[in-house]
């Protein structure tokens, strides 16, 4: 069995994980299973919950119990996508194979990768950038894959079903730009524009002063109009592609942005910020004027697309994403790599030689 282990947060990572999993159940039912470990104010512990199953108990485990519950065997397959994850396996002896896979161009990941990179059996990244950057960093002791993220296999939506709606589909942060909402939405209502939004994201607060700044434009305004939609599942943000005409992403800490091409293969017209190596290669070649160096351009060209109305960039948006192929080329590597060699003994102490032994590397 494959797991795919995210940290129960709704967003990219998450989206990714389960990507994954879909991919490799489409030809052989029942491979992988995705999972979350979500993180307790007890670090031992972490609450494991199963997504394909939601009405199931969510447990409070320690590591050697979720091991033993998900009973974890040589032939078993662990994908993690987070260094809390990963530091809460660590301390177990595992005998199956781990992959440790790095979601964005940021020091977190680069931390994790010196880390964990030597305890895991694969290393991947999700964009080509990061891939690089990791191993010329680490070159002689960690090889690192390029895994893009499995497109997700939804068909084209019912146009007639669009409203006058933004989707923002992010964590509540500076970095994701959750901050620059009201700005835009100021700007848009100034020039005489309204839009609805459904902004998805967890509950977990993280950056306080977004939270306010988001609590407070709520307020402010029409309650209706305004919707956070707090850790949702995998249909339940579908059904808000398929009512949103436009998807911003005014982040500045991208990985692979799973949630644009999630929003594109439901015919919402992006707009992006230009950060992250890897968001605007994704973006189609026709609406290159789409990818913003700041909020008042984006908010500029959303009033822009309001006013010509959006069926050219719609078809633009749609046929740029037919012609997305990482699925084929994420289970093309997935393949090559479940039948490369065997995992590693992955014991504590043996991780802790191998640490010393990379510091010892480092400064040779």
């Amino acid at each position: 069995m494959i797991y795919s282990i995210d940290f129960g947060v709704p967003g990219g990572v998450q989206s990714y994980s389960m990507g994954l999993v879909d991919l490799l159940n489409e030809n052989n039912p029942n491979a992988a299973r995705a999972i979350a470990l979500v993180t307790t104010s007890d670090t031992r512990y972490k609450i494991l919950h199963h997504h394909a199953r939601t009405k199931a108990a969510k447990l409070r485990l320690k590591a050697n119990e979720v091991r033993n519950e998900l009973k974890l065997c040589k032939n078993d397959t662990l994908i993690l996508h987070d260094a809390s994850t990963m530091d809460f396996f660590r301390r177990i002896s595992l005998t199956c194979s781990v992959w440790i896979v790095l979601h964005g161009d940021y020091p977190y990941y680069y931390n994790t990768a010196k880390k964990f990179g030597l305890w895991a059996d694969e290393i991947f990244a999700v964009n080509q950038h990061l891939k690089k950057t990791v191993e010329s960093n680490f070159r002689h002791h960690i090889e690192c894959r390029y895994l893009p993220a499995a497109a997700p296999k939804w068909v084209a939506p019912n146009f007639s079903s669009k409203k006058d709606k933004i989707i923002f589909v992010g964590r509540k942060t500076r970095g994701k730009g959750a901050h620059l909402l009201p700005l835009i939405d100021a700007y848009l209502r100034a020039n005489g524009i309204t839009y609805e939004w459904s902004v998805i994201a967890s509950s977990e607060k993280i950056d306080d002063a977004v939270e306010t700044t988001l609590g407070e434009w709520q307020n402010a305004q029409s309650s209706s109009r305004i919707v956070f939609h707090q850790d949702i599942n995998q249909n339940q943000i579908k059904q808000e592609y398929v009512s949103s005409s436009i998807f911003i992403l005014p982040s500045q800490a991208e990985g692979f942005p799973v949630s644009l091409i999630e929003a594109m293969s439901q015919g919402c017209v992006p707009l992006v910020f230009h950060y992250g190596p890897d968001t605007a290669n994704q973006m189609p070649a026709g609406l290159s004027q789409f990818i913003c160096d700041d909020w008042e351009t984006m908010a500029q060209n959303i009033h822009q697309l309001h006013s010509s109305g959006l069926a050219a960039e719609r078809k633009i948006t749609l046929e740029h994403f037919k012609k997305f192929h990482a699925r084929s080329q994420t289970m093309q590597l997935l393949e090559q790599v479940l039948g490369g060699s065997g995992p590693k003994w992955k014991n504590p102490f043996i991780f802790g030689i191998q640490r010393i032994k990379r510091k010892l590397l480092s400064y040779g």
